[in-house]
């Protein structure tokens, strides 16, 4: 009997070790009888028996099911974030903070993501029936996604169309071109050139490495040259540390050269 005490006693206080340096934090929505800590565990507040999540991460409290995923953002957003940031990234990818939409960030891969978040919502509860009643704000909590693009336009000649991601933020939701976002965020544009070229012609190809900046003559000229060419001119462009664009004008003023010597 004295054993099996101590073995009890011992596995209990192994038990409690566990989360001696662990947070946890009061799940209001559930009156205050229940905290949630950094592992996405849910305990009793006072017995700390932890409550059971199901397989879907659903949690019942009294007549209501919660997704523990929602708690976990609201109770420990930079943790949230910091996870999805790991889960979301992928091998050489670099993410930048899209300017005016809080949370939105795009890749050099040419991939969108939004950032787990939590904002204010503003509801009517009424007061009595077929009155209107007062106004009560609560948090709620929004689960990060990468954002699936969509088909903007007509295809071109060879099938592929431009790629478009819809943003949103409080009283706004805008559809912005996937290449303008990554050529805004990773490459510079110090003489303000207006148009983004896709180096390969593939326009649903928005990675880093195949857009530039270009003026609109610059634009117009890559569409007449044949795709086979391309390969060379941007092979050529890399070796010489030119942009494509760049490239083909000295090709151009070399060519023009030697057709004046030969006349």
């Amino acid at each position: 009997m004295g054993n099996n005490l101590f073995s009890l006693i011992k596995s209990c206080n192994f038990a409690d070790k566990k989360y001696i340096n662990m947070e946890w934090k009061v799940i209001i929505e559930s009156n205050n009888s229940l905290e949630i800590n950094v592992n996405k565990e849910i305990r009793d507040i006072v017995t700390k028996k932890p409550k059971f999540i199901n397989s879907k991460g659903i949690v019942y409290i009294g007549n209501h099911s919660y997704q523990v995923e929602s708690f976990y953002i609201k109770y420990f957003l930079s943790e949230a974030i910091e996870d999805f940031k790991k889960e979301t990234t992928l091998p050489n990818e670099e993410w930048v903070d899209i300017a005016d939409f809080p949370f939105y960030q795009v890749s050099s891969l040419g991939r969108v993501r939004r950032l787990p978040s939590i904002i204010n919502i503003d509801s009517i509860e009424r007061v009595t029936k077929g009155k209107s009643g007062i106004i009560k704000s609560h948090i709620s909590a929004i689960k990060g996604k990468v954002v699936k693009p969509q088909k903007v336009g007509h295809p071109d000649i060879e099938g592929n169309f431009r790629l478009g991601v819809v943003l949103s933020k409080p009283g706004i939701s805008k559809t912005f071109l996937l290449y303008r976002l990554v050529a805004e965020a990773f490459i510079p544009n110090p003489n303000n050139l207006p148009e983004v070229n896709h180096k390969n012609r593939d326009i649903s190809d928005n990675t880093v490495d195949n857009l530039e900046w270009v003026s609109k003559q610059e634009n117009i000229d890559h569409l007449h040259i044949e795709r086979k060419s391309l390969i060379g001119l941007y092979n050529l462009s890399l070796k010489e540390g030119l942009s494509a664009s760049a490239m083909l004008n000295k090709l151009m003023r070399s060519y023009l050269t030697m057709q004046t010597k030969c006349s």
